[in-house]
């Protein structure tokens, strides 16, 4: 056997015990305690716990005490420009992680303690570089110590002290806190306005009823504020430069005497022309947006009820709950208040800053101000987002299998084992669609909103009622359709409404839909039974609505789209993969295709090694980038093929053929060395087709069998008996049991118009037609041996063989 290739790594990195190698976007993790080394470092982490509990709270007083030294407005307006600033440099750079953690903590956790904290009465009239470098340094040292020292001295100290302690639990625990302290932004920018919309479009009357507009007219009023902090900076320098080339023009083509009669010096020309000409308000709106407030100022920018503004606004030093006495004091593992409200009232003002708080929390803020006026309006709400919940991931399934059969509502009537009586039993809709089928659970229900550092049971909670709940529900449908070879399924009224076999399907995905994303727990649920939630016997596929969004718009073929979901079911029995977010398993397979065997290859069996796949998400988030600014961007490449083979699985998206799924997966599971190889083919095939008059075969052998014949018509027309008779001589030579056998019809022009696809065996062949195939194949063999011998003039024994087996030449046709 070949002996593999040592690869040096590109980079090592080593702290201590702990070594970090990278290997392009591959990190290897791997800890090397030598003997008591690891007690010795616990017991010391244990030590330094209360020291570190200390300087996290001297730290979040002296940034309450430095804040409130200057004016609030000021304060926010520069940590919005600091953070636009990053994200322009950043644009179009790795994106998986914040390009600057702490320019978004001076805007959400500042905002945090300036209405949490009592304004201070004699403050700076400016915030200076002095007090800001400060201030940023005191908030990066916060987080750094929460979110290092802290996490792990007090990991330590459980692991030491508590007899019962779980390690995946505690893992489980600890990226929970790190997602609640870091990541904001559920969803892409593109989609957020999008996304409120579908959310509250059953809610409309409701809300019309308590605020006095419509959900529609809400939304319209909230994309105000959207568009004002995305484009807010470039439309401003757009009006601006308007102005003054607008000053230029009247310069030189109007009449000015006038106007230099009133003026004392030329600076006062600019001010007379806007004068004269009404441009003042104009310009002075741009300017107050590119200098001022006015991207911010909410009763410039949009047209809310007063009433409405109040509700979602805290007042400076309004809320008694993120410093109240206890644990944790001013920490940003409590619950922040821009989470329950993102807008600021300063001074009778209402402003918005941060368009993460704004959309990341607004259903559920809305929601409960909603609940709050009566019981009779609560449970209208909650019926009307049962219906919206139930109703969108199937439109977003629709959107990626156009003409797939749906049946919402499933009822069916079993006698599970066990049970005395046959019961009826629900399950929220199925799927059809080209041999695959989809049992779909919805949950609508919050993901809990309190802080994992003070309510961790409340997240298994959560996730008993949005995993465990509805992998028992699609477990059991599965259970019963296994009961007997055909079952009927039922409406609401319990009338029979088709029959379904299991036989029928060659892939049976269950999938959770929920409302919340709680995609970092969401791409791990194979990993949640180490902490007691039970996925089911057959793991479920938990994904939230905002990712089916974001699917909807990188898949357009839906062939692919199923391709897709059956490696995705590969990684769900994965323990190697642990991925942060539902969209790094479709960058994986972007890079990867199987990326559940890549990461199994990577790993090469050292269970003390850890992998993490950074950068997968890159070419995900460019693309949404420039959807934000062109909706009509260029189709995300899902992965990259030879022409000639994405042109057959297009082809085959629009043919009616009821087994093309089950065909192009055959296809895309082929790795980029065989795609090359087969694809690469097709070209010159056809020109050799075009002049013999008649289609040569392509065949590849080894760990698939494949033959193809590229047609060209009107030179070479399809001869289908030919084809299958020389694919058999084929089978027979090579002793193979299958073979595909692909036939590829092109116009003169080179366009592929039709594909043939089957899978040829021997089987059920008579003994007549085996005495023919092997005369034939015998006849093929040695043409194959004079074509080889002619180019070539001879054949060593360790040269592949020239039947065309991948076998080398002594242990095949020279054995």
């Amino acid at each position: 056997m070949k002996k593999k290739q040592f690869m040096k790594p590109d980079d090592v990195f080593q702290f201590g015990p702990h070594q970090y190698a990278r290997f392009g976007k591959d990190i290897f993790y791997q800890s090397n305690w030598d003997d008591g080394q690891f007690v010795k470092f616990r017991d010391n982490m244990i030590e330094k716990l209360p020291e570190i509990i200390s300087e996290i709270d001297s730290l979040v007083a002296q940034i309450a005490q430095l804040v409130v030294q200057y004016p609030p407005l000021k304060l926010l307006h520069r940590a919005f420009w600091e953070l636009a600033r990053e994200c322009m440099i950043f644009e179009g750079q790795e994106k998986d992680v914040e390009p600057d953690t702490v320019s978004m903590r001076m805007l959400d956790y500042i905002q945090s303690v300036l209405v949490s904290v009592s304004p201070q009465d004699n403050q700076k009239d400016e915030v200076d570089e002095e007090g800001w470098r400060k201030l940023k340094e005191l908030v990066d040292s916060l987080f750094k110590l929460v979110n290092m020292s802290y996490l792990i001295s007090l990991t330590c100290k459980k692991q030491k002290e508590d007899p019962e302690f779980d390690e995946f639990f505690e893992d489980f625990s600890v990226k929970a806190q790190l997602h609640w302290i870091n990541v904001r932004g559920e969803m892409y920018p593109c989609h957020q306005v999008s996304s409120l919309r579908d959310t509250l479009s059953s809610q409309s009357e409701l809300i019309s009823n308590h605020y006095g507009l419509s959900s529609d007219a809400l939304c319209d009023e909230i994309e105000k504020i959207w568009d004002s902090l995305s484009n807010g900076i470039s439309d401003s320098h757009r009006e601006i430069e308007k102005s003054r080339k607008q000053v230029l023009k009247i310069l030189e083509t109007e009449d000015l005497s006038d106007v230099f009669e009133e003026i004392s010096s030329p600076e006062d020309i600019g001010p007379a022309i806007l004068k004269k000409y009404d441009l003042e308000d104009e310009l002075h709106s741009a300017v107050d947006k590119f200098l001022g407030y006015g991207l911010f100022d909410l009763e410039k920018v949009c047209d809310l009820p007063k009433e409405f503004l109040e509700d979602f606004s805290w007042s400076l030093g309004e809320n008694q709950d993120f410093f109240a006495e206890g644990d944790l004091a001013g920490w940003p593992l409590r619950i922040w208040p821009v989470f329950q409200k993102p807008f600021i009232k300063i001074e009778g003002k209402f402003y918005c800053f941060d368009l993460h708080q704004l959309f990341d929390h607004f259903y559920r803020q809305l929601e409960k101000k909603l609940y709050a006026i009566s019981e009779e309006v609560k449970q209208e709400w909650i019926h009307n987002r049962k219906e919206t919940s139930e109703k969108l991931p199937l439109d977003y399934f629709q959107k990626l299998m156009p003409g797939c059969e749906i049946f919402r509502e499933v009822y069916y009537r079993w006698k599970p084992e066990g049970a005395q009586n046959p019961n009826w039993f629900e399950t929220d809709s199925l799927i059809l669609y080209q041999g695959h089928l989809f049992v779909i659970e919805v949950k609508a229900g919050a993901f809990t909103y309190t802080s994992p550092a003070t309510d961790i049971p409340a997240y298994i909670r959560s996730l008993r009622g949005l995993v465990e709940a509805p992998a028992k529900q699609g477990n059991r449908f599965l259970d019963y359709m296994k009961s007997a070879g055909t079952v009927s399924i039922f409406d609401d009224k319990h009338k029979e409404v088709s029959k379904i076999s299991l036989s029928d399907f060659h892939s049976v995905t269950l999938c959770a839909v929920t409302l919340d994303p709680f995609t970092e727990i969401a791409a791990q649920t194979q990993h949640l039974r180490k902490i007691g939630i039970n996925p089911g016997q057959q793991p479920v596929w938990t994904i939230s609505i905002n990712d089916l969004r974001v699917y909807a718009d990188l898949f357009i073929n839906p062939l692919q789209f199923l391709h897709f979901v059956e490696v995705r079911k590969k990684a769900l029995a994965s323990d190697v993969l642990h991925l942060d977010d539902e969209l790094d398993h479709i960058g994986l397979y972007h890079s990867h295709n199987y990326y559940e065997g890549y990461a199994e290859d990577k790993k090469g069996g050292q269970a003390d090694r850890q992998i993490n796949f950074l950068g997968y998400r890159t070419p995900i988030n460019e693309f949404f980038s420039k959807k934000l600014f062109d909706p009509e961007a260029s189709p995300f490449p899902i992965q990259e093929m030879p022409l000639r083979m994405r042109e057959v699985i297009d082809h085959c998206a629009a043919a009616p053929n009821a087994s093309k799924a089950k065909f192009t997966s055959f296809l895309l599971d082929l790795n980029g060395g065989w795609r090359e190889q087969l694809f690469g083919s097709i070209d010159p095939a056809l020109f050799k087709s075009i002049n013999a008059q008649e289609a040569k075969p392509i065949s590849i052998h080894g760990d698939v069998n494949i033959t193809v014949f590229a047609y060209s018509i009107p030179s070479a027309l399809p001869k289908h008996g030919q084809a299958i008779d020389h694919t058999h001589a084929t089978m027979a030579m090579n002793d193979e049991k299958e073979r595909f056998l692909i036939e590829l019809t092109y116009a003169g022009t080179g366009r592929l118009v039709n594909v043939q696809w089957e899978k040829a065996t021997l089987f059920g062949l008579s003994k007549e037609r085996l005495e023919v195939l092997k005369k034939g194949a015998d006849n093929l063999k040695q043409s194959r041996r004079q074509n080889y011998l002619a180019r070539q003039g001879t054949i060593g024994r360790n040269d592949p063989c020239f039947c065309g087996s991948g076998r080398k030449y002594k242990k095949c046709c020279g054995g």
